[in-house]
């Protein structure tokens, strides 16, 4: 094999070239200064986009001397006092980081060490007296990647004029803190999202510091709280102008007040979170705005499909139905299904928002629904990309026909479907729809058929080929299904294995009909 140069020796190659012939032509050094400028560029463009996104501080802190940092058991401390010429390194990879949190493309990582307070504290007073922060150019910071109550008062230490975005904990918040929480609307006037974990949401003195911080912030646009909510906290986001994005946890108690009067005048995107769906309809009450999507996940297994239709209710007397493009409806925790049902009169608070593209029922709930159900629907909501009607089958009760599903094939936009059917039995003529494949649906290519019953898998492929050829998941009879039906596991299996085999065999079918319809020769031409 050759010996191969390494990038250095094809460089020095390279400029010893360029050296020979501005001696040999009596040029100037043109070429030199030109490849010098331009190496100087690249370093400069790829040291910024590297340092960019930090998941840590200590990359930062490790560009000081190093006999300046000590680390234990994931603790960072300073050894000796800070000298000036301890920064300069500092200075120049501070400037280039744009968001000090975890990164998204690496979002699981987690930092193995912290600045203690002391250390965070020296920052503070040693830096220099120039500086109104140690990295001026972060937009988005993560005071998870500090530990300990100090953290919070030392976050303004890593914030500057472009700040956007800030992530905290409470818990272990001092007095330092809280007033630090309340000044940040006055120092960093640019926050438009904040995030907040901690059980310290439900201390009173930091509930005071949240209202008055979210009293006064008018550009915020982003809130996620992800513990229990004060009512107060919620009255005053109410009242926030410009918020958009709002992510809370509600609980029923005496001391959670739901606002009066109607707020959220800007809300676009609404994520709820509680112990069960009791409470939810009060809070959409509330709003007043052109909310976009929503959001409502409990921990409580939802097995009464009465707290769906107060939900779905409140949604139709409260949104707009113009607006209104997702809506998504879960619970973190299964179980098997109750003996209630949700029949047409559910979803029938749904049919007047026009533009849904989005509609996500994922609860253990059965539905009871037919062919004019899913005829209304289709005509109901023309842009549907994607549909769940439950999770845990609708135990062997669904009255919607192979022929009855068609209106939601016809919908141009969708993509995935999760529905039950009775496909025991073919009630169209296969013929005239596989001569048809401009009637076809190009882009849905995922099929959830939960409990759904079949008996003849290949004429159900061959009309699924015309109408969904590009189907290519079709997933049936899962473990939650099971244990909702009642159906012996035999049988379940039975199901199961032909539902993959129309799996396998539209695609075939498919392919054939595109075929056929290439080899036709119109009539004119005979």
């Amino acid at each position: 094999m050759h010996q191969c140069l390494a990038t250095p020796e094809i460089f020095v190659i390279i400029t010893e070239m360029l050296t020979a012939d501005a001696f040999a032509e009596k040029k100037p050094w043109v070429d030199l200064v030109n490849l010098a400028t331009t190496c100087h560029l690249l370093s400069d463009i790829s040291l910024d986009a590297l340092w960019r996104t930090q998941t840590s501080l200590i990359p930062l802190l490790r560009t000081m001397p190093s006999d300046l940092w000590g680390e234990s058991r994931g603790v960072m401390r300073i050894q000796r006092v800070i000298r000036p010429t301890d920064w300069s390194r500092f200075e120049v990879y501070a400037r280039r980081i744009h968001h000090l949190d975890h990164s998204s493309i690496y979002p699981l990582y987690v930092p193995t060490a912290y600045p203690n307070a002391e250390s965070l504290q020296a920052l503070a007073c040693a830096a220099p007296r120039s500086w109104y922060s140690l990295c001026p150019q972060v937009r988005s910071l993560n005071c998870l990647l500090m530990t300990g109550g100090a953290a919070f008062w030392a976050m303004p230490l890593f914030m500057g004029e472009q700040t956007s975005t800030i992530k905290f904990n409470l818990d272990g918040m001092d007095m330092q803190g809280l007033c630090t929480l309340q000044s940040l609307h006055r120092d960093y006037p640019e926050i438009q999202a904040v995030s907040i974990q901690g059980l310290g949401v439900g201390d009173p003195r930091a509930a005071d510091a949240l209202s008055y911080f979210f009293s006064h912030c008018v550009s915020l646009q982003k809130v996620e709280i992800f513990q229990q909510l004060p009512g107060s906290v919620l009255e005053n986001l109410a009242d926030a102008p410009n918020l958009r994005h709002l992510r809370i946890r509600v609980h029923e108690t005496e001391s959670f007040a739901i606002p009066e009067s109607p707020g959220f005048s800007s809300l676009q995107e609404l994520l709820l979170s509680g112990k069960s769906l009791e409470i939810m309809p009060s809070l959409v009450r509330t709003l007043s705005s052109p909310v976009e999507w929503i959001h409502v996940t409990t921990d409580k297994c939802v097995t009464e499909a009465a707290q769906l239709s107060s939900l779905l209710d409140s949604f139709q007397t409260n949104l707009s139905h113009t607006h209104l493009t997702q809506i998504e409806i879960g619970t973190h925790r299964q179980s098997t299904a109750s003996d209630s049902v949700c029949d047409e009169g559910t979803i029938i608070p749904l049919l007047p928002f026009t533009n849904l593209t989005n509609i996500t029922i994922a609860l253990p709930i059965p539905f009871c629904i037919g062919n004019e159900a899913i005829q209304e629907m289709a005509a109901a909501w023309p842009r549907l990309q994607s549909l769940e009607l439950g999770n845990g089958g609708w135990r062997n009760g669904s009255k919607i026909t192979l022929g009855g599903l068609l209106p939601l094939f016809y919908l141009p936009e969708l993509i995935w479907l999760s529905i039950a059917v009775d496909a025991s039995a073919i009630d169209c003529d296969i013929e005239t729809i596989s001569s048809n494949p401009d009637a076809a649906n190009s882009k849905l290519d995922s099929l959830t058929l939960q409990d759904s019953r079949i008996v003849d898998s290949a004429s159900i492929a061959a009309l699924f080929a015309g109408f969904i050829p590009n189907v290519r998941r079709i997933s049936s009879w899962g473990d939650a299904v099971l244990r909702n039906t009642g159906v012996s596991a035999i049988e379940a299996n039975q199901h199961r294995e032909l539902w993959r085999d129309v799996e396998h065999l539209v695609p075939i079918f498919a392919k054939v009909a595109r075929r056929e319809k290439r080899n036709t020769v119109p009539y004119s031409q005979t």
